[in-house]
């Protein structure tokens, strides 16, 4: 059942290959623009958008999710490809806006949300992808296995000082707005990671490291535009 949770906001709870997950939707009365779909990153839930969302609400109804293994959603086992989260997100979509969207993949999402625009060209008006990865390099290989071996050895201090340098430029010649807020807020949330926050951390870089190769079929014909952040290690 649909819950409301705050005026115009809507959590829709769905299943999807028996796994348990949540959609969330933020009405704009009088959107201009088709509604905007925001696939999130390692540790983006569906309520950890905030200005970002806050700039699309202007012009449009906002769509967010915790796909399965993330957030509130059940945990996804690592032999689950990024194709099971992309059915999933469709699952979402036809539930809830089963006409043309906005896509916005972030990062770890980015690869969920173009697999989606490669299968629905239809119902994909535009797409964004945003800090993402023609191909996994081996320093990006090293760097995400370092972060599972620290993980499993219980060494948490240093396994948040590892994902913060892999995350954010620490170069102090290097002029980034609010970096030390950013910093703050990570640590704060990697200090304070949940055991099954820990899991589906480790799950979902498994499955990245796991992945082998592009999306079967014809590239995406949508339009697309790719951007990255300019001190993005």
């Amino acid at each position: 059942m649909t819950t409301l949770t705050a005026a115009g906001e809507e959590i829709i709870p769905l299943t999807f290959g028996g796994l348990a997950y949540e959609g969330r939707i933020v009405h704009r009365p009088g959107a201009r623009l088709a509604p905007v779909v925001l696939v999130g990153g390692a540790f983006q839930t569906k309520a950890g958008w905030g200005r970002v969302e806050q700039g699309f609400l202007a012009e449009a109804t906002v769509i967010t999710m915790d796909l399965p293994g993330g957030g509130d959603a059940d945990r996804l086992p690592p032999e689950c490809g990024f194709d099971f989260l992309t059915g999933a997100l469709d699952h979402l979509l036809t539930s809830v806006a089963p006409g043309p969207v906005n896509v916005f993949g972030a990062s770890y999402g980015s690869a969920v949300a173009y697999r989606w625009a490669q299968l629905h060209p239809e119902r994909c008006a535009r797409l964004l992808l945003f800090g993402t990865m023609a191909q996994m390099t081996e320093h990006v290989r090293g760097v995400l296995q370092r972060s599972l071996d620290l993980a499993a050895q219980g060494r948490h201090e240093e396994f948040v000082g590892h994902v913060l340098d892999g995350l954010v430029c620490l170069e102090p010649d290097a002029a980034i707005a609010r970096r030390n807020v950013v910093i703050r807020c990570l640590t704060s949330m990697l200090n304070n990671m949940t055991a099954d926050e820990l899991d589906k951390y480790r799950d979902n870089t498994t499955r990245l490291l796991d992945y082998t190769g592009d999306p079967e079929g014809e590239p995406a014909t949508v339009p697309i535009l790719v951007a990255t952040g300019e001190y993005d290690p």
